[in-house]
């Protein structure tokens, strides 16, 4: 192994200054650094945040988490925590174990959406989402809510008000998410089981309690949830409504299909207030 040369000690010069009575006075100046110094303190340039990719209005489904993860892993695979209000400090991706995932369903029996079934390949566990393995050996389940459990968990002053939705109008199974920085503090996210749309995908709807409690489609899938979320989708510039500008026709007819033809006239720019239907 070759021997480093010591770089030579810089020489410290000495200004001669007279003081008060006369007398010289030393005053040292500071040594000037030696190139070798210059280049170990040298500051590094600063790392540019990469900007995520934006998707084609087209895409969907797996296609569309994929751009979410590769937006994340050139983000240094930091989960975002960060674009999230209630998000857990964990923001390092664990995978769900292929042996659970392969017998993994929703809590009725049915297949996750395919988005879903993606993103827990490469993360099943930053997402407020259990599974529940007391099903048997042979299959496991992701534990479901009824939408008036969610209220009495998120919104408890609301529950007797919201609470016959149940019937009215979400009567199915219903499974938290995070809720995004762009929406209101008090507001609730939610993946719905309802009907699925012809790519698999559930929709993601939101409820905002801030003023009266208003629903809205946050995305017509959980591909878009998780893709308006990371930024691989433009934001609409607001929370509630048709969902990311590009997919304004699918998060429509996601509101249609949810709200119901009577309650549809009572909507107002893709949301609805709900003391219209109580």
């Amino acid at each position: 192994m070759a021997r480093s040369k010591t770089p030579a000690r810089a020489k410290v010069k000495v200004k001669v200054k007279a003081g008060a009575n006369g007398k010289a006075r030393a005053k040292p100046t500071r040594p000037r650094p030696t190139k070798a110094k210059a280049a170990r303190t040298r500051k590094p340039p600063a790392r540019a945040t990469p900007t995520p990719a934006l998707a084609a209005a087209s895409d969907r489904g797996v296609g569309l988490v994929d751009r979410a993860i590769a937006a994340i892993r050139a983000g240094g695979s930091v989960l975002p925590t960060a674009l999230t209000i209630d998000g857990p400090a964990k923001t390092k991706p664990s995978p769900l174990a292929a042996s659970a995932l392969g017998k993994l369903t929703l809590a009725d029996g049915r297949a996750l959406p395919p988005s879903l079934a993606r993103w827990l390949a490469f993360d099943g566990a930053w997402l407020p989402l259990r599974v529940d393995r007391g099903v048997g050996a042979a299959r496991c389940r992701l534990e479901a809510k009824k939408f008036s459990a969610l209220i009495a968990e998120r919104a408890a002053y609301a529950f007797e008000h919201l609470a016959p939705l149940d019937r009215i109008m979400l009567p199915g199974d219903c499974y938290p998410l995070l809720v995004p920085s762009e929406c209101h503090e008090e507001t609730l996210v939610f993946l719905y089981a309802g009907d699925a749309d012809e790519h698999g995908e559930l929709p993601v709807l939101a409820i905002d309690f801030q003023d009266e409690p208003t629903i809205g489609v946050y995305g017509a899938g959980f591909d878009l949830y998780l893709a308006r979320l990371v930024g691989v989708v433009p934001s609409p510039g607001y929370a509630l409504g048709a969902g990311p500008r590009g997919y304004e026709r699918a998060g429509r007819a996601t509101f249609e299909r949810i709200v119901g033809p009577h309650a549809l006239a009572f909507a107002h720019a893709d949301t609805l207030a709900l003391a219209n239907v109580l």
